[in-house]
């Protein structure tokens, strides 16, 4: 099997990124940094960064990172098992997808909590809070990796543990 590596940079203020492969269907890398300088992503195990004010990032595909940093700047992952992390003030984290983690510095989470019936995943309910507040009596803190594991529990995610 064939592996591409891709990556598109852009360094430029009001620079958009989308990048798309067909290709053994891997984006590996994503970059832009300038204020208003949004990425896309849209392929499985593809990885979105961004830096900068207002500068947004997006990942449809299963596996993918969504990262940003900057004021304003939103991440949004929507595919199952993702990661979207931000940086910066008044700042979004948003993951969508299945199993899926979040995490922010200041501003905030969104994250999506499924019913897991017989194979059947039924999004239950999103779940959004600011960093120092509650999502299911678990305060939300700065720096730390967010997520609903196998039975449902809301928690810190640890790097140690596998996903699947």
């Amino acid at each position: 099997m064939k592996t591409v590596k891709h990556k598109t940079t852009t360094k430029e203020d009001n620079s958009k990124t989308i990048t798309e492969t067909e290709e053994n269907k891997r984006v590996f890398l994503i970059e832009s940094k300038g204020h208003q300088g949004p990425s896309a992503t849209l392929l499985e195990k593809s990885k979105s960064t961004t830096v900068g004010r207002e500068s947004h990032s997006a990942t449809l595909g299963p596996e993918s990172e969504s990262h940003t940093e900057g004021f304003q700047a939103y991440s949004v992952s929507i595919g199952d098992y993702s990661l979207s992390t931000t940086k910066g003030y008044n700042s979004i984290a948003c993951a969508l997808g299945y199993r899926s983690k979040v995490k922010a510095h200041d501003g905030f989470i969104i994250i999506a909590e499924y019913e897991n019936t017989y194979s059947v995943r039924k999004l239950k309910k999103i779940h959004t809070a600011k960093v120092g507040e509650k999502i299911l009596d678990v305060t939300i803190e700065p720096d730390k990796t967010y997520w609903f594991d196998k039975k449902g529990v809301f928690r810190i995610y640890t790097d140690k543990e596998i996903v699947y």
